[in-house]
């Protein structure tokens, strides 16, 4: 998964919740990395229901999002920040290809999460937060 902007072109790339479990349309709940390359800002991650601010990360500090706590190192993700002259993204990716995850933002309750499919449970779990780092 790869999230953020395209520099040159000015593509934002942002994750968004269905409208409903009907309709899977873009809503208007959408978490991305908020970012202004005309005033220099730091990069951070926001959670928006249409352009008001629900939740903010904290500005990226060059090891880690510093509104939350610094990433544990873990079995089965590794995550990084990429800054140049032509994109701005975060990426996580799985260290083990036999787990199944998936973001989800979720237009009812206003929330995203990491969820990682339990084949025993035949459901998905939600990550512990302290596993996540955006």
């Amino acid at each position: 998964m790869k999230f953020g902007w395209d520099l040159k072109s000015g593509l934002k790339r942002r994750l968004s919740a269905w409208k409903n479990w009907n309709d899977t349309c873009p809503g208007d709940l959408t978490l991305g990395i908020d970012f202004d390359p005309q005033l220099h800002t730091y990069p951070d991650f926001d959670l928006r229901k249409g352009t008001t601010k629900l939740y903010r990360t904290g500005p990226w500090n060059g090891i880690y999002l510093s509104g939350l706590l610094a990433p544990r190192s873990n079995l089965f993700y590794s995550f990084q920040f990429v800054y140049n002259d032509d994109e701005m993204y975060y990426t996580y990716n799985l260290k083990n290809e036999s787990v199944i995850s998936i973001v989800v933002v979720n237009q009812t309750t206003s929330l995203r999460q990491l969820l990682t499919w339990i084949e025993e449970n035949k459901a998905w779990s939600p990550v512990d937060p302290m596993e996540i780092v955006l």
